[in-house]
């Protein structure tokens, strides 16, 4: 009775190369956990859309995103700086933002403001005392 055949992955040659492949994907996974593991925890800041135009007197709303990375998940309250007078940032809701969540930013504009482009910071605030921030642009216009 005559020895069956080898499947071609079976071969002596090939079996070299499925052993260097299964150490190459351990080492791949090994490197992702070291990578996952040590990476820290923390949440990132997106303002959607990042600009706006309103004419003197108005009001204009955009969302404000907050993510967590790995698993992050510190409350998070939001606040608006670098705002001329004239201007006025409210968020709903403000506080206790929990990441993957969002608030909405509305900015008003009083009839003192003069036409120009104006920059906002909207800052995050962890109760870890992680904080970031993110850039909205703003162009009033007289009407």
């Amino acid at each position: 009775m005559e020895t069956p055949a080898l499947p071609e992955y079976m071969k002596k040659e090939n079996i070299f190369l499925i052993c260097i492949l299964a150490a190459l994907v351990s080492f791949g996974v090994s490197i992702f956990l070291v990578n996952y593991v040590n990476t820290p925890k923390d949440f990132s800041i997106f303002v959607i859309p990042d600009n706006g135009s309103i004419n003197i007197g108005e009001y204009i709303q955009t969302n404000v995103i907050v993510l967590g990375e790995n698993n992050y998940s510190r409350s998070v309250s939001l606040s608006a700086r670098n705002l001329p007078a004239g201007i006025k940032v409210t968020f709903l809701p403000q506080n206790g933002i929990i990441p993957a969540c969002s608030s909405i930013m509305t900015i008003e504009t009083n009839k003192t403001l003069s036409n120009g482009d104006y920059k906002i910071y909207v800052w995050g605030l962890a109760s870890d005392g992680k904080e970031h921030k993110k850039e909205y642009k703003l162009n009033i216009n007289r009407q």
